[in-house]
């Protein structure tokens, strides 16, 4: 994405912030930066082509902004707790467009792309994070974060605490939820096994 297009993706999500998405707002803003209605669409193949660029730079964002030699001294909860929320904090200087991008995106329509979405932020976390897994826990542990995802999502877009800090709890309490049940599982894994030898 050149100067010119980065410039008009912000004024777009500048403008949704008001004006939610629509393909009028798309060719008001590309005329307001100058250009063509229709050029937005040279950029752009539709709306749900937006939502996925927009989401795909924020992983992008987080990618570039994420100093991995810090987390390299966190347990595995911080790493993911930190990331997941580095992630939000970049969505929230565009929060009410990402609200939109994120409702838009839940249409039963979009779901193949939004699960595509998730999955692959799913792996950028975990390999920011350290993870190197090939195994079957590759999949168990994406699998895992995009339920933490986006049920923090979900309470992040509504949520009007200071500095989103009840999004930050449910975050925490999600995560021990998910390591409570890989516990409950080794557990019962380890008695079975005792069993049965």
């Amino acid at each position: 994405m050149n100067k010119s297009q980065q410039k008009l993706h912000n004024a777009l999500l500048d403008a949704f912030c008001h004006d939610g998405l629509s393909r009028h707002v798309f060719e008001q803003v590309s005329v307001g930066q100058g250009h063509e209605a229709a050029y937005v669409w040279t950029i752009y193949d539709n709306i749900e082509d937006f939502c996925v660029k927009a989401l795909a730079l924020l992983n992008d964002q987080l990618k570039e902004s994420c100093d991995t030699s810090m987390l390299d001294s966190m347990k595995i909860r911080h790493k993911i707790h930190y990331l997941v929320k580095a992630r939000l904090d970049i969505a929230n200087q565009h929060k009410e467009a990402f609200k939109s991008i994120y409702r838009y995106m839940m249409c039963p329509s979009h779901a193949s792309v939004t699960a595509s979405i998730a999955f692959k932020t799913a792996d950028l976390i975990w390999r920011l994070a350290g993870d190197t897994s090939n195994d079957y826990n590759y999949y168990t542990k994406r699998g895992l974060l995009v339920g933490i995802m986006a049920s923090t999502t979900l309470y992040w877009m509504s949520d009007t605490s200071d500095n989103h800090a009840d999004s930050w709890d449910f975050l925490t309490r999600r995560i021990d939820n998910v390591l409570a049940l890989g516990n409950v599982k080794r557990s019962m894994s380890d008695f079975f096994a005792r069993k049965v030898a």
